[in-house]
């Protein structure tokens, strides 16, 4: 396979027509064999990359913590989720990679995961599942 290769084209350049895509948001997508990408033609495009964190956490021995507080912080020190984890020991939300107006990429990745006194620093290009103690 073609390392140049975009599973997804934004856009179509006809020498009559011309589209622009507008407000388009690729949410958690997982591919077969080959990275998420995206090919738009210059045109004024606007759309979102998101991927799925999952954050379990855990005692020293292990075992599932729940009602866990869950920090979590964009490139920036934006804080964009504060929350609990679950029965389960964990917290599942959704976190945008990146957005596109036009030419302009802004990037929200990669993010700080707080839980206590435990930091990890995530960088989001795909789902993952992390696991701190």
């Amino acid at each position: 396979m073609k390392k140049d290769f975009q599973p997804f084209r934004i856009g179509w350049e006809h020498p009559k027509y011309f589209t622009t895509a507008k407000d388009i948001v690729f949410n958690s997508n997982e591919l077969v064999g080959f990275d998420f990408g995206v090919s738009a033609t210059d045109r004024p495009h606007t759309y979102s990359v998101w991927w799925t964190l999952k954050i379990v956490v855990t005692d020293n021995k292990g075992q599932k913590i729940a009602g866990s507080d869950v920090q979590i912080v964009d490139k920036d020190g934006k804080e964009v989720i504060r929350a609990k984890t679950n029965e389960q020991g964990a917290l599942v939300t959704e976190l945008e990679e990146y957005s596109v107006e036009g030419k302009e990429k802004v990037y929200s990745s990669p993010y700080t995961v707080v839980v206590g006194k435990t930091k990890e620093k995530v960088t989001l290009n795909q789902n993952k599942t992390i696991y701190l103690k």
